[in-house]
């Protein structure tokens, strides 16, 4: 990479899985440049008395490690619950930095991971059609296909972005349901289940009936007509189904 490149700073958002943060801090240490990096680990408070063990365990293990520029550890006084943890921690340090990589407790990323991200965040950081970087991509025949493209769908298995683009995520409260519909109908003209689907969970989101920040950040990339860099390769991975997870199984 070259000496030229900024390296963005790195941030995780962790909760009550120490197993899952301590196999994602692991991978994020193997990167090349994780040594260059900066990194902070924002701790959701617990829910409940149950979860109290889990979250001292995640914070513990986040403090363990060393193999990053700086480690800083902010464990919330109360529960915020997964959209404002991320919404505040991702604008906090995005408002001092101008770009951000983000992961969530759950994702293991491959050792180029930090460098295609810092890559595209250099390479597009002027480039106002584009929003998001994402890491992670849908499983996909490689040949022939270039190292990364252009699409409309944000994945936030490891993602990246800038302030210029962060600060025009605007909240769903502020478009009425027709608005909301009419930007769907635009994206994929004639798809009633696509609309439906959308409609349903950006409501849940909007009347607070669903705790997450992701819809209403796609909504606001294809509100505005905007672009992702995807990888064709995968450089990020899920491993959080399962019985601790916020929103599956």
């Amino acid at each position: 990479m070259s000496r030229n490149t900024s390296v963005s700073p790195i941030v995780l958002f962790a909760y009550a899985r120490p197993e899952h943060t301590r196999q994602t801090l692991e991978a994020l240490e193997a990167n090349e440049l994780a040594p260059e990096s900066e990194l902070f680990v924002f701790v959701d408070g617990a829910r409940d008395e149950s979860d109290k063990k889990y979250v001292s365990a995640v914070c513990g293990i986040a403090q363990s490690y060393q193999g990053f520029s700086k480690v800083t550890v902010v464990q919330r006084p109360q529960n915020y619950g997964l959209a404002r943890n991320i919404i505040e921690g991702v604008t906090e340090i995005i408002e001092d930095h101008g770009r951000v990589i983000v992961l969530e407790d759950d994702v293991v990323t491959s050792p180029c991971f930090l460098t295609f991200m810092n890559l595209a965040l250099d390479h597009y950081a002027d480039d106002t059609r584009v929003w998001h970087v994402s890491g992670w991509n849908y499983p996909i025949d490689l040949e022939d296909l270039p190292q990364a493209f252009f699409w409309r769908v944000m994945n936030c298995w490891g993602w990246a972005t800038w302030r210029r683009a962060w600060a025009q995520n605007s909240r769903l409260e502020t478009w009425t349901d027709h608005e909301i519909r009419d930007v769907l109908r635009k994206i994929s003209p004639g798809n009633r289940l696509f609309e439906a689907h959308w409609l349903r969970k950006l409501k849940a989101v909007k009347e607070g009936r669903l705790d997450t920040w992701d819809y209403q950040w796609q909504f606001a990339i294809w509100a505005n007509e905007m672009l992702c860099i995807v990888p064709t390769e995968q450089q990020a991975t899920n491993i959080g189904f399962g019985p601790r997870a916020t929103h599956t199984t």
